[in-house]
C-alpha cells in the first residue's frame, strides 16, 4: 500500500512537469502568465510534499520492521542490518549454487566488511558516486548492482577498474552474500 502511494505521487509529479512544459511550448516560452504557471509550480510542491511524506512513512515502516527482525539490541550495527535485508538475495545465490558450502565468517573479515567508505583510499569521484548509491560499508561494495551504478553521471569504465582494485586488495569477491543468525549471534557467506 506504501509503495502504491508513491508511485501515485511520482505519476502525479510526471503529469504536472508535462502539464508545465506543454504550457510553456504553447506560449513558445514567452509572455507567459505567471499566475498559471505559479499555480502549476503550487501543484508540483504539494505532490512533492506527499511524496516526501510516503517516502518518510515507507522508512519508518522498514525501520521498524527491521528493528523487531534484527532485535532492539543488534540495530546499531550496520552489518548486522544489511545482512537481514538482503537474506532473500543470500537465500538466492544458496538455491542456485547447491555444491556452496556456508561457513563461519572470522572477526577479521567482519571487519572488513564493516569498513567505512570514507576510511577506504579511492577517489573523490568514485566516493561521491559510491555515496548517491548509498554504499555506506565495504559490504555493501560488494553487493551492489553494477548497471545501475554504470547509469549515474560521472560514473563509468575507470570507476568500475577502480571498484575492482578495491574489492581485490580486501581480498574479497562481488556476489558476497552473508546471512545473520541472531540465535548463534554469527554471520555465515558461501564459498564454493
Amino acid at each position: 500500500m506504501i509503495i502504491s502511494l508513491t508511485d501515485r505521487y511520482c505519476n502525479e509529479i510526471l503529469k504536472l512537469n508535462e502539464h508545465i512544459l506543454d504550457y510553456v511550448q504553447q506560449k513558445g516560452g514567452e509572455n507567459i502568465n505567471g499566475s498559471s504557471l505559479a499555480r502549476s509550480f503550487v501543484g508540483l510542491d504539494s505532490a512533492m510534499a506527499k511524496l516526501k511524506i510516503a517516502e518518510e512513512s515507507i522508512r519508518n515502516f522498514r525501520d521498524e520492521y527491521f528493528k523487531n527482525a534484527v532485535g532492539k539490541d543488534n540495530w546499531h550495527d550496520e552489518l548486522i542490518k544489511k545482512a537481514v535485508y538482503h537474506e532473500e538475495d543470500y537465500c538466492l545465490y544458496k538455491e542456485s549454487h547447491p555444491e556452496a558450502k556456508e561457513i563461519v565468517l572470522s572477526e577479521e573479515t567482519l571487519m572488513i566488511l564493516r569498513k567505512r567508505l570514507r576510511d577506504i583510499d579511492m577517489s573523490t569521484r568514485l566516493y561521491n558516486a559510491l555515496r548517491c548509491a548509498d554504499v555506506d560499508i565495504l559490504y555493501d561494495l560488494l553487493i551492489i548492482d553494477k548497471e545501475k551504478l554504470l547509469k549515474m553521471m560521472n560514473f563509468g569504465k575507470k570507476s568500475i577498474e577502480e571498484m575492482n582494485k578495491i574489492v581485490d586488495s580486501y581480498g574479497l569477491k562481488y556476489d558476497y552474500y552473508i546471512r545473520y543468525d541472531r540465535k548463534e549471534k554469527v554471520f555465515y557467506t558461501l564459498v564454493e
